[in-house]
């Protein structure tokens, strides 16, 4: 955001001045605050955290790409009085949209690897995925300015914004396509240790059961091709003796 922000407006960026980008990032983070403790339990309750990622993944793809949409009005009217105000009322509702993206998403991603990991290794768990997440943000910086500086060499700054919103709607597709089971274990609390070593040992219990009773099956089964093929026999021998 703010490389867009205090791009010079011959490149259809804003021309913000540093102590302009300070109070942008300042609002934006005075949304993100006042949503969290006001508004995120609300939400919660709301949705179920399938819909509620789902939701955020849409307002991603949406806030990205209307940040771009704030420099028309310099672009196409210049710099007036009228044009900032506007810039800055239609920049500050995609901030808000933004910062609800960021605030609602982010935790439910931690909640759900929490509910759906194993607590015997819910630590590996989550800190494997913490660390991967920081791994993969390495990559942000180089492929988004990569692409950025490419964008201001077309005169198309939107091409990030673009590239942006399109892992965002790819993460929102994948999480669509969670099956009914998945979301009843993202909307369960994780289980006690204790709760899993017992279902364990009943399912260990139930497999013997069944196991036995197999055999116990299998065991009737011949004993019962042994007696028919025993009064076969039996009845054949009767017959060669009254025969002969």
């Amino acid at each position: 955001m703010p490389l867009f922000w205090s791009l010079p407006l011959e490149k259809y960026g804003l021309g913000f001045t540093s102590f302009q980008n300070g109070i942008a990032f300042g609002v934006f983070g005075l949304m993100a605050v006042i949503y969290q403790v006001g508004f995120f339990k609300l939400t919660m309750k709301l949705m179920n955290q399938k819909n509620a990622y789902l939701f955020s993944s849409k307002l991603f793809v949406v806030s990205t790409l209307l940040y771009p949409v704030s420099a028309v009005f310099f672009t196409h009217f210049g710099v007036q009085t009228w044009t900032k105000a506007v810039t800055w009322t239609f920049m500050s509702l995609v901030m808000l949209v933004s910062a609800i993206a960021f605030m609602l998403g982010l935790p439910l991603m931690s909640s759900m690897i929490s509910n759906v990991s194993d607590p015997r290794r819910q630590g590996l768990v989550i800190g494997t995925a913490q660390s991967l997440s920081s791994f993969l943000r390495s990559f942000g910086p180089i492929i988004s300015g990569g692409i950025f500086s490419l964008s201001t060499i077309v005169r198309f700054p939107a091409l990030s914004f673009i590239f942006l919103s399109s892992l965002y709607l790819l993460c929102g597709i994948m999480a669509f396509f969670f099956t009914e089971e998945e979301v009843n274990r993202l909307e369960s609390p994780p289980k006690r240790i204790e709760e899993i070593e017992l279902e364990e040992q009943k399912e260990a219990q139930t497999a013997k059961q069944s196991k036995e009773n197999q055999k116990r099956i299998e065991r009737k089964g011949l004993l019962a091709e042994e007696v028919e093929t025993g009064d076969k026999e039996s009845i054949d021998l009767r017959s060669s003796l009254s025969d002969h």
